[in-house]
């Protein structure tokens, strides 16, 4: 029963309940007493924190678990929480924060290329970024890779990739647990110059280089590793690997003599991934077994960014004609 939660739900609910513990003992409030309008106040008071509306709801599931009662179908939690989503709407950015064809041109050139003279970090660098803008998969899972058989097998037109047994993605489920991941070639045999630089896009051809340059330092079977200092050659951390995205979204724009975004996150490789795979003619099927959605609900709501307007835009340019015809 302890096992019930994951441990990262596990430490927010407890940080909640010590949180919730405290405030109720500054009020000479009893802790252990279920009483509706007094969880209002707390959940008020995270408002007058600024508090988001996501916060809110992992502050309702904690309680919940607190006190072993479904409070989020409570009829005034439910109109609290209704309150909040029109004072504190959620939002997300109808565009991406960053340009994936300015950082995939990048990756042609130095400092990613050539991968047999450049450095470790960048190598690696180039690698997790194009597995992670290939596979649209969450941090956590690619921190969960393995560079041995049989989680990760070569093909002639593609690599096989699997979390390790020991990891729990996000959501348990028959759906979500030990997803293959798929990666293919790009231009495997290239014919001419322009075939040639797609070719440096291959994720197979990258994991290869990878895998065999890694050999002779490798003191783990994760497959990405830390490439310099006293620990090289152990497994990297998820936030070690989310600060080498954002480096490397970074690292393109600087050698394209671009302004670097000013806020980046590891998580949006997944919305500009899918995105721009839907933009190219993938089916929502297809994105969401890819990204591990079990819902297509999920996947509109959520990641859905436009990464090319001008279609849409073509409508207003008709109206507009339409007045000096």
């Amino acid at each position: 029963m302890l096992k019930a939660q994951k441990a990262t739900s596990s430490k927010s609910y407890h940080r909640i309940w010590h949180s919730y513990h405290t405030w109720c003992c500054e009020g000479g409030l009893p802790f252990r007493e279920l009483d509706i309008p007094r969880i209002l106040s707390f959940l008020q008071r995270g408002i007058l924190l600024n508090l988001k509306l996501s916060s809110i709801k992992v502050q309702i599931s904690a309680l919940s678990v607190l006190f072993q009662t479904r409070l989020a179908l409570h009829k005034s939690i439910k109109t609290f929480v209704q309150g909040v989503q029109h004072i504190r709407p959620p939002f997300r950015s109808p565009v991406p924060g960053w340009d994936l064809n300015l950082v995939l041109e990048a990756l042609l050139d130095p400092p990613f290329e050539p991968m047999g003279s450049i450095s470790e970090s960048q190598l690696t660098k180039k690698v997790l970024f194009l597995v992670a803008i290939s596979s649209a998969r969450r941090v956590s899972e690619l921190s969960a890779l393995s560079c041995d058989e049989p989680f990760l097998i070569f093909h002639k037109d593609k690599a096989v990739l699997w979390t390790l047994p020991s990891f729990l993605p996000k959501v348990v489920s028959n759906f979500h647990v030990h997803q293959e991941i798929v990666v293919p070639t790009l231009c495997p045999d290239p014919k001419n110059e322009k075939e040639r630089r797609l070719h440096k896009l291959d994720v197979v051809r990258a994991l290869r280089w990878y895998v065999e340059r890694s050999k002779h330092f490798r003191r783990s079977r994760s497959l990405f590793l830390l490439p310099v200092g006293p620990k090289r050659g152990q497994a990297a951390s998820k936030a070690t690997l989310a600060r080498w995205i954002k480096e490397t979204i970074r690292q393109a724009y600087l050698s394209k003599g671009k302004a670097p975004p000013l806020s980046v996150r590891a998580h949006s490789t997944r919305a500009v991934g899918a995105s721009c795979a839907l933009r190219n003619s993938a089916s929502v099927e297809q994105i969401c077994r890819a990204a591990t959605w079990s819902s297509v609900h999920t996947f509109s709501k959520f990641y859905n960014i436009d990464t090319y307007s001008s279609a849409e835009a073509a409508f207003g340019r008709k109206v507009l004609h339409s007045v000096v015809q």
